[in-house]
């Protein structure tokens, strides 16, 4: 060992013991020493843990004295020189609560007289559970600070207990105590400052640095105290003092709020480093809860490869975001970091920068795993067979229940333990859920004993299951983590049970689900460090040898060695407190740690999954799935029942009557207070109803007088306490009762003396005083029977059968209530609003994929746009997914140096590598932008596989920006014959909106689109099933295309003319010798054409609905519409296939529309839209033979001007017998209507069978709310 290598100091205190050890930078450990720690419980009450920080800090100095003594013993150099050479110290502890007063004196917190008073006792340990009462207000209150705890504040945090304390204390007790989570005390012990870490303050107080706060100059600072939540949770004074008990002063922290191992004040004040043996000043870092120290000393561990000696490379800081540290003792806490704050509801956090400066952190735990190991062991019947047998043996007991198991699996011939124990279930919340349930009253369940309970091997078996428990639930903390956007790579365990190679391996196969690129997480497995690998027997032991070698006398854990890092890094930023806090970045700080975490942790060795990699599944990992499954359905199980048994009490006390005896002995003391007496009964009433407004809800008692006959008043007591809000009220019946001494006076009209004046004016002074303290008592009551009013609401609210409703039934409403069609993020902003309500609400938001499944992107946002859009999509599982993009604008492409606005880098990615798409509509200004962006997605660089390829449906549209003709050539990014010669080849569905006429072509004339053609590849023509095409220019050269298309089913067309001319004449020429046959078409739509004979070239065999939207000048040129269609239908075979008839935009009589219902005996709707009636008259025309529609099920009538009852007798005199019933809905703009009365639409009903439906068109609507303006 060097003379002048820098050397340093980690204290680490846990739940039992002071830790200390003294280590080189390179983290070789020189020497360490451990110290057990008192923990009081009480006799009354099992949830309470306290310690003291004196006997804490006693036994920190005197491990850190045995450090540098043993370390010179071992060494042969002098303690003086070692301890000149300590450069740094830094402490981690658990998440205690620590009280002082403001001179440092502790304070005791054991509820009783000395509560509040100087006292031995001043620390909550954190599993002291007696905050659980105030832990359920909090959560109650549903503020934003409890989103950075995962939703749910957990009574193990320091809030819930310091509530505790104020309630318990008395309220000048309670302003004199300052509060400190236990690291922070221990630097405040060794150096005086005052200052907090990061990590305590977020993690465990509240504190959320990115909650806005005004500061000095009036702009927004970054404070993290919220005056409102504390407020709300009846904690308003720390508010008031400034957060000077907490740690800050009027608002703004007194000293920085630090992250990890930053210099604390001047390092070690005088009186500390005389207590530890150390020098004045030395570097003291900013302290850490000790998971987090867990963390720190865990995740920059390099593996060797393959067991032998050779260290994997040196990892980057990004590595450390897929880094899961299980900090496994006593309980267990798994913490892993990330870039970006990530919500995961149940798992504390995010917390920003609790260890690396800019990053955040998310911890999980479970409350009970080492403990409850133990306790499994030590309540068992075997336990002491168990003890003498190691002891005979020579072995800890660990390795003797190893060996239990390893001979039960080869008398039972089975491959695995776990196999042994596949029928013995263990639920391992005994001590309450922290993650990822959140749930305190959460409890253990064993389910497969059996009666032998004495042996050995049911100890094994039981302590095999315990194991499996604790895996089991890892596995769900991890899944829960993975679910919300982190990705978990390795498990990094310290700890105790690091050296249980049985749970490591449960671990690694419980939590693996399979390769990554399978829908499992990939998980590499779990890492542990060398030397605990050794002792599990995961590895061969090494020669350690020398001043390196571990004291075996005191397991030296990962924790230790990171609150050694952070002694490093005090001293490494120690040139000055400024420098260190404010001259280095925070990019920087997290480089230097990371750097020192990587150089000081001890190689590591992975345990690997046992069916990784083999494509196999072992019988033992099924077991292990099989098991999880069960674990999931125990919470399940376990919520229900236990929600069973409290609505059983619950309404048992709703209707429980006094005791008599109580009834008693409460009138008894009632009479007492108001003396009561028969003639004062009506004052004795008023009183009763003053007491009445105190109520609280606990106890009833009844009250009788004779003054009163048999009248009984009900109502109840608050809680009485020596912190009431009415002290003197118990003595008030002094100024009821009657005042004898002037009785005489009071029933006389004899005017009182001086001296009776005198008295009686006294009285009245002091009736004044008691009746303003009444008054005030009454003002104070009713704040309070509002506030008991509002959480009656509020619970009768709980009760609401929508909190009941399944998850799928919400969803559905959700997306009733949310914007249909394509919306960028802001634009859905109300799916994140719905989500944000509630943990329910937010769980139906993730639950229904199609509130997920269609966004619009917004063109400009780059990489940002890109994220977003792949992180909203995803949402929507397996849902088809639809985007689009739409800038139909003016692009100036073609001016030189001006950028294509279609050419954008978010949706060219998205199409190149986003996830897989079903729909994709794009809006483009002109064919020039689409040639150069189809040109982007099939760019050199693209992938073999994109998202693009596997389009099912593409809608391709341009905006009124054309400027070059149609299909040229000249531009020589996209040297293609046609635009369409790269659609995405596996669409089935194509709807092309071409441009008009008069921006489709340059210099545009009548006749100018005469020789220009459209050019769609037949490959991708014969495989659509749903073609629309919408096109002014084209005319009868649409149909060449139409004959390419002999698989589709639905065809929509938009003429948007009318088809003249010498070249469309001969093309309906030959069309009418040889119409387009299309086999499979169910459905056609005719749109925008005045030849109505264009049906004349079509023929569909399988016709089922018919959309006809033709528009003529005149009716006297459409008279034989009706035979028209009556032709075609005919001469394709379709009439007895129709079951849909639209027509729309064109006027008509009712005589041609019979004509083309004939003979449709299976149509079941009809819909007549903006239709107008030559005649005038109703559907049908009075005296004629009405057309035969005996399936018709519904007709529409839309958008009339009027609407003529001529007809209606004759529906009534021809009713339609043995037809199905048929609902009538008639919309029409309000002028002019004049809607069927009641008695006539019961006659329609009754005669014809025709239920009538008046409805206003939306348009009329809006009429009439504006002239209600």
């Amino acid at each position: 060992m060097s003379n002048s290598d820098p050397l340093y100091i980690g204290v680490d205190i846990g739940t039992g013991s002071a830790r200390a050890a003294l280590s080189r930078a390179d983290g070789t450990l020189l020497y360490a020493s451990s110290y057990e720690i008192r923990t009081w419980r009480s006799d009354t009450d099992h949830r309470v843990f306290e310690q003291s920080t004196s006997d804490i800090w006693g036994r920190i100095c005197a491990a850190v004295k045995d450090c540098v003594k043993g370390a010179a013993e071992q060494s042969g150099v002098a303690e003086s020189d070692l301890t000149s050479r300590v450069h740094g110290i830094g402490f981690d502890a658990t998440c205690s609560l620590a009280v002082t007063d403001f001179k440092g004196e502790s304070i005791a917190v054991t509820d009783g007289s000395g509560l509040g008073v100087v006292g031995e006792r001043n620390v909550i340990l954190w599993a002291d559970h007696r905050a659980e009462k105030e832990a359920e207000e909090i959560n109650a209150t549903g503020s934003t600070v409890l989103d950075y705890v995962g939703g749910t504040m957990s009574l193990e945090m320091e809030i819930p207990k310091i509530l505790w304390l104020k309630r318990h204390m008395k309220p000048e007790l309670f302003e004199r105590c300052q509060f400190f989570d236990l690291p922070d005390y221990l630097t405040f012990r060794a150096t005086g400052s005052t200052a907090r870490s990061c990590c305590s303050l977020t993690c465990k107080c509240s504190y959320v640095s990115v909650i806005p706060k005004p500061s000095s100059d009036g702009t927004n600072g970054t404070g993290g105290w919220d005056d409102k939540f504390f407020h709300t949770i009846g904690l308003g004074e720390l508010v008031e003092r400034g957060y000077g008990q907490i740690g800050a002063t009027n608002g703004v922290n007194a000293e920085k709020v630090l992250t990890a191992g930053i210099p604390v004040g001047r390092g070690l004040a005088k009186k500390a480093a005389e207590d530890m043996g150390l020098l004045e000043g030395t570097p003291v870092g900013s302290g850490l809860i000790d998971a987090y120290a867990g963390w720190l000393g865990t995740v920059g561990a390099r593996c060797l490869v393959g067991g032998g000696s050779e260290l994997e490379a040196h990892p980057s800081v990004e590595e450390s975001g897929h880094r899961l540290a299980v900090v496994a003792g006593t309980s267990t806490c798994h913490i892993v970091q990330s870039k970006e704050g990530v919500f995961v509801e149940g798992i504390w956090g995010p917390y920003k920068n609790p260890v690396f400066p800019g990053w955040w952190m998310n911890e999980g735990g479970q409350s009970a795993t080492g403990q409850l190991i133990e306790h499994m062991i030590s309540t068992h019947p075997a336990k002491d067979a168990l003890y003498k047998k190691a002891k005979e043996e020579g072995k800890n007991i660990y390795t003797v229940l190893h060996d239990t198991l390893e001979r039960l699996r080869v008398e039972q011939k089975v491959a695995s333990y776990t196999e042994l124990t596949k029928d013995l279930h263990i639920y391992p919340d005994f001590h309450g859920n922290r993650s990822p349930i959140a749930d305190p009253r959460m409890r253990g369940s064993i389910i497969g004993l059996t009666l032998d309970r004495s042996s050995l091997s049911s100890l094994a078996l039981l302590y095999h299951a315990t194991l499996t428990a604790i895996a089991l639930q890892t596995r769900s903390i991890v899944d829960t983590l993975n679910a919300k956007g982190h990705s978990i790579r390795r498990l990094y365990v310290s700890g105790s049970q690091a050296q249980n190679s049985i749970l490591m391996q449960l671990l690694a196969d419980a939590c693996y689900t399979g390769e990554a690129g399978k829908g499992g997480n990939g998980l590499e497995g779990v890492v542990v460090s060398a030397s605990d690998a050794e002792d599990a027997g995961l590895i061969q032991k090494r020669d350690v040898g020398g001043e390196g070698r571990r004291d075996k006398r005191v397991g030296v854990s990962a924790v230790v060695l990171g609150a050694a890092m952070l002694g490093r890094m005090a001293h490494v930023l120690s040139l000055s407190v400024e420098e260190a806090q404010e001259g280095t970045s925070d990019e920087r700080k997290a480089e230097i740690l990371w750097d020192i975490m990587t150089e000081m942790t001890p190689p590591g060795v992975l345990v690997p999954p046992a069916t990784a990699g083999s494509g196999k599944v072992s019988l033992e990992k099924k077991i292990l799935d099989a098991k999880y499954e069960i674990f999931v359905e125990t919470v399940e199980i376990q919520k229900r029942w236990r929600d069973k048994m409290d609505r059983l009490t619950r309404e048992y006390w709703v209707g429980y009557q006094c005791h008599p005896a109580a009834k008693k002995c409460l009138s008894y003391g009632v009479n007492r207070i108001f003396n009561l007496k028969s003639n004062f009964a009506p004052d004795a009433q008023a009183a009763l109803k003053l007491l009445k407004a105190l109520v609280g809800l606990r106890a009833g008692f009844a009250w009788e007088s004779s003054g009163i006959k048999s009248q009984t008043t009900w109502f109840a007591f608050p809680p009485l306490t020596r912190h009431s809000p009415f002290p003197n009220f118990m003595s008030s019946s002094t100024y009821m009762e009657r005042n004898e001494d002037f009785e005489y006076l009071l029933d006389s009209n004899v005017a009182p003396n001086t001296v009776e004046t005198a008295s009686i004016q006294e009285k009245i002074g002091m009736q004044a005083e008691k009746i303003a303290e009444y008054k005030r008592y009454i003002a104070q009551t009713q704040i309070q029977l509002d506030a008991l009013e509002e959480q009656q609401r509020r619970h009768c609210a709980v009760l609401s059968p929508l909190r009941r409703m399944p998850l799928e039934i919400l969803g559905e409403i959700f997306l009733m209530v949310s914007p249909h069609g394509f919306r960028d993020q802001r634009g859905r902003h109300d799916v994140v609003v719905l989500g944000r309500v509630c943990k329910r609400w937010r769980e139906a938001t993730l639950y229904t994929n199609r509130l997920w499944c269609s966004i619009a992107l917004k063109r400009g946002n780059g990489a940002k746009s890109f994220d977003k859009a792949v992180s909203w999509l995803q949402r929507s599982g397996e849902t088809p997914k639809s985007l689009e993009f739409d800038h139909s604008g003016r692009c100036l492409c073609a001016v030189d140096g001006h950028p294509c606005v279609a050419e954008d880098d978010a949706l060219t990615s998205l199409l190149k590598q986003g996830p897989t798409l079903d729909h994709f509509t794009l809006t483009v200004s002109s064919t020039r932008c689409f040639r150069k962006w189809i040109g982007a997605i099939h760019s050199p660089d693209s992938p073999s596989v994109r998202p693009w390829d596997t389009l099912r449906s593409f809608k391709l549209s341009f905006g009124d920006e054309e400027t070059g003709e149609l299909w040229s050539e000249r531009d020589t990014d996209f040297p293609s014959e046609s635009i369409f010669s790269l659609l995405p080849p596996a669409i089935t569905a194509f709807h092309l909106d071409l441009p008009g006429t008069s921006t489709a072509f340059e210099r545009w004339v009548e006749g100018a689109s005469r020789h220009a053609s459209i050019s769609i590849p037949a490959n991708v023509l014969n495989k659509l099933t749903t073609f629309t095409i919408q096109c002014n220019w084209a005319r009868s050269k649409l149909f060449p295309l139409l004959r390419q298309c002999f698989n589709v089913e639905t065809l929509t067309i938009d003429f948007g003319c009318r088809l003249l001319g010498e070249r469309d004449a001969i093309f309906l020429q030959n069309l009418g010798e040889f119409p387009i046959i299309f086999p499979n078409v169910s459905s056609l739509c005719l749109m925008g054409t005045r030849n109505a004979g264009i049906l004349d070239y079509f023929k569909t065999p399988s016709l089922k609905s018919l959309d006809i939207g033709l528009y003529g000048p005149r009716v006297s040129q459409q008279k034989i519409f009706g035979g028209i269609v009556h032709k075609f239908l005919e001469a394709s075979g379709a009439k007895d296939n129709l079951l849909s008839f639209r027509v729309s935009g064109r006027p008509i009589s009712v005589k041609d529309l019979r004509s083309g219902l004939t003979g449709l005996h299976r149509l079941k709707r009809l819909t007549l839209d903006t239709v107008t009636w030559s005649d005038d008259l109703f559907v049908f025309e009075a005296g004629s033979i009405q057309p035969h529609l005996p399936s018709l099920e519904e007709i529409e009538l839309l958008k009339y001007v009027t609407i003529p009852k001529l007809g209606l007798e004759t529906l009534m005199e021809n009713p339609r017998v043995g037809c199905v019933p048929c609902i009538v809905t008639i919309s029409c703009k309000v002028n002019g209507w004049e809607p069927f009365g009641e008695t006539e639409v019961a006659l329609l009903r009754e005669k014809a069978g025709m239920f009538l439906r008046q409805v206003p068109t939306p348009h009329s609507i809006a009429d009439m709310q504006r002239n209600r303006q």
